[in-house]
């Protein structure tokens, strides 16, 4: 399992627009902490989150409602999620997907759930998260991959550095 700290560099190199140091730590912490939980290769969620926003916890999509890191997409995942709230629940409004805790965890919530649907595939969990069909929800699957790699060459180079 990679660590923090080569996560959170890996984030600030490919952060668009540019992250501080802290948020990136943060961002790194939440990922690998809601990946184990839901037992999700971190460098999936890493790679989702940098397909979908570019690690831009504020990202937000007008057309489609999308939402932060993961880009969750309001209007169908609403009725799905609440939080509590003195003990009752609560509905998530949109607004609370800029909250970065919220968003990674609501993500790969979705992620597991798409996941599960594939009966664990997780090339098809991955394709099935992008939401798109035939030829694009390949080219989606194809980036995602490709952002895998990139970070496994990163951390098998950063583990391997003098």
């Amino acid at each position: 399992m990679p660590d923090v700290s080569i996560v959170s560099r890996y984030i600030a190199l490919h952060a668009v627009p540019p992250l501080p140091a802290s948020l990136c730590r943060k961002i790194a912490r939440r990922l690998l902490f809601e990946s184990r939980r839901e037992h999700i290769p971190p460098y999936v969620a890493l790679a989702i989150a940098e397909q979908e926003s570019s690690f831009n916890p504020q990202a937000f999509n007008s057309k489609t409602e999308d939402y932060g890191l993961f880009q969750v997409h309001f209007p169908f995942w609403k009725r799905y999620f609440a939080r509590k709230s003195s003990g009752a629940l609560v509905p998530l409004k949109p607004e609370e997907l800029f909250n970065l805790g919220i968003n990674i965890r609501v993500g790969l919530l979705i992620l597991r759930h798409d996941i599960d649907l594939e009966k664990g595939d997780i090339a098809r969990g991955i394709g099935r998260y992008s939401g798109r069909k035939g030829e694009k929800r390949m080219v989606y699957e194809q980036q995602v991959v490709a952002r895998e790699v990139r970070f496994l060459a990163y951390w098998t180079d950063q583990r391997h550095a003098p």
